[in-house]
């Protein structure tokens, strides 16, 4: 029964398969589901931390980037948001040694 329910949650809604599969909780004993769960926690964990790793980098670029070139416009400030990779904020971090403006840092 256990492979049957995650392989119904590949088709149906989850209302649907909980009505259906009412009662039956042995999953969690199922080494297979544990194996699951450590692996999207595994994921997410990695997931956090390149998360917190860009959100320390563009926190870096805002406080620098301010005090060499003054507060960031809203577009600026939108632009650096949507950046998500953490190289490459380290590498606007790193550049904001060499360009004279938040355009030219953003070009």
């Amino acid at each position: 029964m256990d492979g049957d329910y995650l392989l119904m949650g590949l088709r149906y809604k989850p209302d649907l398969i909980q009505n259906l599969l009412k009662g039956v909780r042995r999953m969690k004993d199922s080494l297979t589901y544990q194996l699951i769960i450590e692996e999207g926690k595994a994921a997410g964990e990695a997931i956090g931390e390149a998360i917190g790793e860009a959100k320390g980098e563009r926190n870096l670029i805002l406080l620098q980037g301010g005090k060499r070139f003054g507060e960031p416009s809203a577009a600026t400030l939108a632009t650096l948001q949507s950046l998500t990779n953490p190289a490459e904020l380290e590498r606007l971090a790193l550049r904001l040694l060499e360009v004279e403006s938040w355009s030219e840092l953003l070009d």
